[in-house]
């Protein structure tokens, strides 16, 4: 957008209230060309909302029907990551993603999908798949404890992000569990500390997230400088339109990811 000659006005919804109140106010209509909506999926009436802006709206980390967006597909990125952790031997695989997400977070839903479908297309049954929850990206502590409390430990955890793959492996290393030798990890996002957690992971390409985004806006509002934006770094695929847009995946191989043992125990 810079190289556009364009300024970006970022507003941020942390919570329920903000959420409210940007809904009920729409600051965005007095100033804007476009919007950009990121990361959060809208109820019906927040969409027709915005839909009453009359200006290009373009939906960002998700795929909206009829909708310009750019996203990546959650289900393919975790499917790799458990087709992952199969080919290394891992059979007991966990899922572990926070609970309670109200629409900010709804891309974890499509992950655990994806998770569901590498486990079944592997033979996997049912009761195998394990399903730990957070009450937050920091709950390591309380993954663990559910992890401890199954009957048969899991080899694997497939983490919804790494956020909480990170809180998961602190506190794994707190009790003396190691990663991979005793449980392997792996996370989602390719968080910017992941390579000092040594944590492999499905990692999305954000800066090309937002390139596309902002590429996508241009060209609905008609910019005559889009030619001056830089070529992308990652191949995309889209639609015949160009509006949806679906930016790939990529596995990132670190140290927390490895065969399993025969078993997990603690020393006593």
């Amino acid at each position: 957008l810079r190289d556009a000659g364009l300024e970006l006005l970022i507003y941020r919804i942390t919570d329920t209230d903000e959420r409210t109140r940007f809904f009920a106010t729409l600051p965005a209509r007095r100033n804007a060309d476009a919007l950009i909506v990121a990361s959060f999926a809208l109820t019906a009436e927040e969409q027709e909302r915005l839909r009453d802006l009359s200006m290009p709206l373009v939906y960002l980390n998700q795929t909206v029907t009829g909708a310009p967006s750019v996203s990546i597909d959650d289900v393919a990125g975790a499917r790799m990551g458990v087709r992952h952790l199969l080919n290394l031997g891992h059979r007991r695989i966990a899922y572990v993603g926070a609970d309670a997400r109200t629409g900010f977070f709804f891309s974890a839903a499509r992950r655990l999908d994806g998770f569901h479908a590498e486990l079944a297309a592997a033979g996997i049954p049912v009761d195998e798949r394990v399903r730990l929850t957070a009450r937050s990206a920091s709950d390591g502590e309380h993954v663990v404890a559910q992890f401890l409390a199954e009957t048969q430990l899991p080899t694997a955890l497939m983490v919804d992000s790494d956020e909480l793959a990170m809180s998961v492996m602190a506190a794994c290393w707190r009790i003396g569990l190691r990663t991979p030798e005793d449980v392997s990890v792996l996370g989602f996002d390719n968080h910017a500390m992941a390579v000092t957690f040594g944590l492999s992971t499905i990692a999305q390409p954000a800066h090309v997230l937002g390139r596309e985004a902002a590429r996508l806006a241009l060209t609905l509002v008609g910019s005559h400088v889009l030619k001056e934006v830089p070529v992308l770094e990652a191949p995309t695929t889209g639609d015949e339109l160009g509006n949806q847009v679906t930016v790939p995946t990529q596995l990132i191989l670190r140290h927390s990811t490895a065969r399993p043992r025969s078993a997990v125990r603690l020393d006593t």
